[in-house]
Formats: structure tokens, sequence, C-alpha cells
């Protein structure tokens, strides 16, 4: 037992031994993983020093290939300086050399070669010209009876084709003739036919006494006077001059026949005394107008036009608030004509009436119309009846449209566009001042597709004159005076009106970006109008397109390309004057249009749709030059 507690002492004793050894085994264990570590940190700082060193030596090396790169560099640079010194003086010598020979001082090598490429088409062409000389030398002398020689000359081909020339005068001449009396005996019948009966009343048109047939007559006067004075010899000719510059109706668009009268050498033929006859009659004012709503601007406007008008006569003027008084004290400018004083619309007589000119304000004409005479001709320069569409109207002038069926008669009157439908119809719906002025340059652009449809952007300016004579404070002079201010923005009336006529040019709808501005002056309006042109379409395209459509048209001019319309060079007046400029945006044009707002905006197209639709030539009292200063 004893022996067994001792041999247990020991076990304990040898593992407390074995427990302490170990303990220090995990000491050296932790010291060694300490050493490796720190040993481990000084290898990384050690490698780093390394790459540090290889680095520097690295960059040192680069600066060193950088400084010599560097003095390299410098030195072809003076050697490029030299070389372009040297290059200077040699184009200069030879810019001299060429100079003195009379050539250009400067060499295009690829002019050059296209100069010489077109030598050479040229020396082609001429060579094919040659042979096709040689073969209509050969067909002249054919067709002038002479055999072909054996070496065929121009001189011989030359004298040949005179003496066919002379035939083919001689025959022209001939044919002349029988045209010319051929002519003259169709004239003489239909004037016999024409020559209308004595009429007891000489102020009043008879059912076989329409204008139409007084130019008819007064033309065929003309034509036969000019045909006989053709016949008989030249001198005779000089007997006749031109009186006015009128174009008749139904006469080929590109020939402006101008009226002619005979002079006193002459004044004894029979055509010469009916034609004075018929003069004198033309100057009774035979139709007779009435103007409604004559004590407004556009009303005033339609009373000056109409003085000088050979052929319209003043009959009935309505104004309700000045009913009673005479024009002249109303518009003192107008006091030297002896017209019929003002009534109202209630009283308004309209028995002895041809046509009317409507300008009472919107909304108002309407019932109006409704309750004229069927017989009449009118033209309505109010908004009710330019809009196609009565929904439309209803939504931008706030009131259900009184007359649809009269919508449906009437026709949009921008002459120089609808000139067919306006000359057929009773009722004509003038248009506003700044459609006109918009439409007339972007219709022929559209209709040739050399626009695009989208981001049309219009900025016009109108002056006071257009907002009427109504008393209200922002048309106050201290409200208007040296400043300028937009209105209408994006709810401006005219525009429903605007894009109607831009959508049925294009079949499309067109949506148009419009902001009117109001102006301190009396009258006048300018449009500039922003639009991008088709892919290939350049800005001459549009002037070409512009200057063909309007070619023929008396009072539209296309200035010449860079000129800047002005409106005071319109003032006054029946012209609609622009042009067309390239944007500086690529792709892009501007348009500028102006018009006085109250003649070709207003009055005076008016006067011109009146004017066709009673068959006289549309520019009748409306030849007046713009007022300037």
């Amino acid at each position: 037992m004893v022996a067994a507690q001792i041999a247990l002492e020991k076990l304990r004793q040898r593992d407390q031994l074995l427990t302490t050894e170990n303990e220090m085994f995990k000491m050296e264990n932790v010291n060694h993983k300490k050493k490796v570590m720190e040993l481990e940190a000084e290898l990384k700082k050690l490698s780093g020093q390394q790459n540090l060193q290889q680095r520097i030596h690295h960059h040192a090396k680069i600066k060193e290939e950088n400084n010599l790169l560097k003095i390299q560099n410098e030195d072809l640079s003076i050697k490029l300086q030299r070389t372009e010194t040297i290059l200077s003086r040699v184009k200069e010598e030879l810019a001299h050399f060429r100079a003195t020979n009379g050539r250009s001082p400067y060499i295009n090598f690829d002019e050059e070669q296209q100069l010489n490429n077109k030598l050479k088409e040229t020396e082609e062409q001429r060579l094919q010209l040659a042979q096709k000389l040689l073969g209509l030398c050969t067909s002249i002398l054919k067709a002038a009876g002479i055999p072909r020689a054996p070496n065929v000359s121009l001189s011989a081909a030359e004298e040949a084709l005179e003496q066919l020339k002379n035939r083919i005068s001689l025959l022209e001449r001939e044919l002349q003739d029988l045209k010319f009396k051929n002519k003259i005996t169709s004239e003489r019948a239909r004037l016999s036919e024409l020559i209308p009966q004595p009429s007891p009343s000489p102020n009043r048109l008879s059912q076989n006494q329409t204008p139409n047939r007084i130019f008819i007559i007064v033309r065929i006067v003309n034509r036969v006077a000019v045909l006989s004075s053709k016949m008989s010899s030249a001198a005779s000719f000089s007997s006749i001059c031109i009186d006015r510059g009128y174009y008749w109706k139904d006469e080929a668009k590109s020939t402006k026949v101008r009226k002619l009268c005979v002079r006193s050498s002459v004044a004894s033929t029979p055509q010469s005394s009916q034609f004075a006859k018929i003069k004198a009659q033309k100057s009774e004012k035979t139709i007779q107008v009435a103007v409604l709503g004559a004590s407004g601007y556009t009303g005033s406007e339609i009373v000056r036009l109409l003085a000088n008008h050979p052929y319209f006569g003043i009959t009935l003027m309505t104004a309700d608030r000045k009913a009673g008084q005479s024009i002249g004290s109303v518009f003192p400018h107008l006091i030297t004509q002896d017209l019929p004083d003002m009534v109202a619309i209630k009283d308004a007589d309209f028995s002895n009436v041809d046509a009317v000119f409507c300008c009472l304000p919107h909304g108002t004409t309407q019932e109006i119309i409704k309750g004229l005479p069927k017989g009449l001709k009118i033209v309505d320069l109010s908004a009710d009846f330019r809009l196609q569409d009565i929904g439309e109207y209803e939504k931008w002038y706030g009131q259900p449209h009184r007359a649809p069926d009269l919508q449906k008669e009437a026709v949009y009157g921008l002459t120089e566009i609808h000139r067919r439908e306006i000359q057929n119809v009773r009722l004509v719906a003038n248009p506003g001042c700044y459609p006109t002025s918009i439409q007339i340059p972007l219709v022929p652009l559209i209709k040739a597709k050399l626009i695009e449809l989208k981001n049309i952007i219009i900025d016009a300016k109108s002056g006071v004159s257009g907002a009427g004579r109504g008393a209200k404070e922002a048309n106050l002079y201290t409200e208007i005076a040296e400043g300028i201010h937009s209105y209408g923005i994006t709810s401006h009336r005219h525009v429903p009106e605007i894009e109607q006529g831009l959508s049925n040019a294009a079949n499309s709808k067109i949506t148009v970006s419009f902001t009117p501005h109001l102006m301190p002056m009396s009258r006048g309006m300018q449009s500039t109008i922003y639009v991008e042109m088709a892919p290939g379409v350049s800005v001459e395209d549009l002037y070409q397109q512009l200057s063909t459509f309007y070619e023929n048209e008396e009072f539209v001019i296309l200035l010449k390309k860079s000129e800047v319309p002005h409106t005071r060079h319109v003032r006054g007046s029946n012209y609609c004057v622009m042009n067309v400029f390239p944007d500086r945006i690529p792709g892009r044009a501007i348009i500028i249009s102006v018009i006085d707002n109250l003649v070709k905006g207003a009055s005076g197209q008016a006067l011109q749709n009146l004017n066709l639709m009673m068959g006289i030539p549309e520019n009748t009292g409306l030849l007046y030059m713009p007022l300037f200063p």
C-alpha cells in the first residue's frame, strides 16, 4: 500500500513536470512566432527598400532619356523653323514668279487637276460639236436644195441658212396677216353681239349690262383697234397708248394685258367712238356698295380706297354709335368725300345695294349677314366665317356659331392662293392680318415640300391699329409708347386660322409656335418666321420657289437677295414684301414678311376680293404707292 502511494506520488510529480515543460514549450512557440513575424516585417522592409531603389534608379534613367529627347526635340524644332523659313521664301519667290507671268500667285493643285480634266472634257465636247456642226451644215444644204459637195463648208451652210430664214419670214408674215384678218372678223362679230342696249336708269346695272360685259366690250374694241393698226402700217401703231396697268379676268396669268386707249388721231373711227362711250359709262360708278361698320379703322380704310375706284360707289354706310353723322366728322381725312351720312344697321336700306363690305366686330356678323338679301356679294372682314370647323370657332371665340349654313358657303379670301374659288362665290371670309403675312410666304414652300412641317416658329409684330378703334386702357398712348410687349401668348385667336391654312396646304395637321407683339406705331406688320428646311434643300431653293410662285402677282414682292423688308415701305399700300435668309443654325431659314395691317391685312385685300367677285380686274382701286416718309 505504501509502495503504491509512493508510485502515485511520483506519477503526480512527473505529471507536474510534464505540465511545466508543456507550458515552457508553449511560451517558446509564442516567442518563435513573434520572431518569425518580426523577421517577415524586416524582410518586407528590405524588399521595399530594394524596390524603392529600383524605382529611383528607373526614374533617374527615364529622366535622363527625357532630357535627351528634349534636346533632340529642340534640335528638330530649330531645324523645322529653318525649313519653314526656307519654304516661305520659296513660296514667295514662286508667287512673285507666277504673278509676273500674269498667273495666280498661289497654286491650287486640286484645282489644276480639275482644270486639266475639264480641258480634256472640253476638247472631247468640241470634237462632238464639230461633228454635229458638220451634220447640221449638210442638213441645211440638203433642205435648201443644194446637192452635197465633197467638202462641206460653213460659209455655204450659212448662205443656205439665210435663204431659208428669208423664206420662213415671208411665210410667217403671210400667216400673221391671215390671223389678223380672222381676229378682226371674229372680234367685230362679238362686239356686235355684246353692245348693250341703252338703259332708262344709267346709274344701275340692268340684267344685260354687267361689269363683265362692259369689260369684254372694251377689251374687244381695244383688240380691234390694235389689230387694225397692225394691219394698216407700223406708224399707226404709235397712236395706241397704255392707259392703266390692269390685267384682265380669264387672261393667261403669264401675260399682263394692259388697257389701251385710242388717241385723237383715230378718234373718228367707229371703234374709238364706241370706246369713248363705254369709257363714259365706267365713270358713273354703276356698282353700289354698302360699308357696314364704317366708323372703325377697316371701314374707314374701305372708304379711302373706294374714293378713286372707277366702278364702285358707296350708297350706304352704317355705324350704330355714330348714326346720323357724316364720315368726314368721324374721320376728318375723309371730309372731301361726298357720301351719305352713316345710319344704324337696323335702319339700313339694301334695296339699291349690289355688294357689301362687312367691317363689324366678331360675333355680330353672322346674324346680320343671314338677314341680307340673297343676291348681294359680301366680303366679311370679321373672323366669323374664317374657320371651317365650327367647333374650333366656338373654342377660340367663346360663343356658338349662329350661321353654320353660311359657313359652308363661305370661301377663305387669301386672294393669291384662292383666286379661282373667290371669283364665283357670294360670301368671302377676308383673312386676318397676321394669317395673311404668314401664309403668303409659307404656303408655296409647304406645297413644294421644301420645309419641315414641325418646329415652325413665328415672331410677329403689329401696329396699334390692329387692336381696333375701341377705347381700351391697354391701347392708351402712355401704355404703348416707348415700349414693346407681347400679348395673346399661346392663345391668340389667329392661331387656328394660321394652322388651318398651313394644314390645308400640307394635307396634314400643322401646329405652329406663334407669339404676337404690339409695337408703338399706328399701322404696319412684320412676321419673322423660323423654319427647318427639308433634307437636301437650301435657302436658294426657298428663294426660287417663292420667286416662281409669285412671279406674276402684282401685290406680292420678293426682294433681291439679302435685302431686308421694312414696314415703312408698305405703309398705306396693298403690297406684301418679303425675303428669305439663311439662319446661323444649319438646316434652318428665316423668312421676313411685311404688310400694312389695314390694307393688305384687311381692307385692301377685301377690295381685291370684291373686284374678283364682280368680274373686275383685281387691282382696280388699289394702285396706291406706299406712303413714305
